[in-house]
């Protein structure tokens, strides 16, 4: 059976470790165990069926992507771990958040500014901007995560009248010190093109660590959030189209 999900590297999860002061096994890790598919596929890869992406015109490039991405952010993944020292991450830790405190939304990802894929700033404004956002968090060496994200491109286009968007955040686009990996920003953009999953895509930036990416141990994981910046529900493990699209029919009936 296909895996369902990654692990992150050790990089990644010292990282988490640090910025959020207690890491990935804090008790936030309880949303996301109020998933049972989620927790399914974190516990045990193979009581999870096996995930396939969703549109077959884009199989094939999925799968292209999948193999090029994985050799190059293993090697990148293993390069970041030994280039930055832990009292560097540290340091980062200790800086203030930039966003404008009058502006802060009432929940989970409350505050946060960052930049997308081209430098271009993005605030937690943008989740005011529809009913619901499905924030998937993803990584270039993942085959999972990009086999899922044609589907997932699809949804966003099909539901973009629907007070819904996508967001993505490639969590592995960052060093150990939070400065942009720009070589896995290029293969971050090659995946997304070559997949069409052309939705917003974001830096994991410190702010983001500790609003809630703190606690992701494996991707992709995804959240869904209201204007507010609410966590509704959170999934660990890649699905189907058909599948999300149950998820956020259901989700957009329930909220506010």
């Amino acid at each position: 059976m296909k895996k369902r999900w990654f692990i992150l590297p050790a990089a990644v999860l010292l990282l988490a470790l640090v910025l959020t002061g207690c890491g990935a096994g804090s008790s936030t890790q309880n949303t996301q165990n109020t998933t049972s598919a989620g927790t399914s596929a974190a516990q045990n890869s193979q009581s999870g069926s096996s995930n396939t992406a969703a549109g077959s015109s884009k199989d094939n490039t999925a799968n292209t992507a999948s193999t090029a991405a994985g050799q190059t952010g293993s090697d990148a993944g293993q390069t970041s771990e030994t280039n930055t020292t832990a009292n560097t991450v540290s340091s980062a830790a200790d800086s203030n958040k930039t966003a404008d405190a009058d502006s802060a939304l009432p929940g989970e990802f409350s505050k946060f500014t960052t930049t997308d894929l081209d430098g271009n700033k993005v605030t937690q404004a943008v989740l005011t901007e529809h009913k619901l956002t499905m924030i998937n968090v993803w990584a270039t060496f993942c085959s999972p995560c990009i086999e899922e994200m044609p589907g997932i491109g699809e949804i966003a286009a099909e539901y973009k009248d629907k007070d819904f968007a996508v967001i993505g955040i490639p969590i592995d686009a960052v060093n150990s010190d939070l400065s942009v990996n720009q070589e896995l920003v290029k293969t971050a953009k090659s995946i997304i093109s070559q997949t069409g999953a052309d939705y917003l895509h974001l830096i994991a930036n410190k702010e983001l660590f500790q609003e809630k990416l703190g606690e992701v141990q494996y991707v992709p994981t995804t959240y869904f959030v209201d204007s507010q910046g609410n966590v509704l529900d959170s999934m660990v493990g890649g699905m189907t189209k058909d599948q999300w699209k149950e998820k956020i029919d259901k989700l957009l009936t329930e909220v506010k």
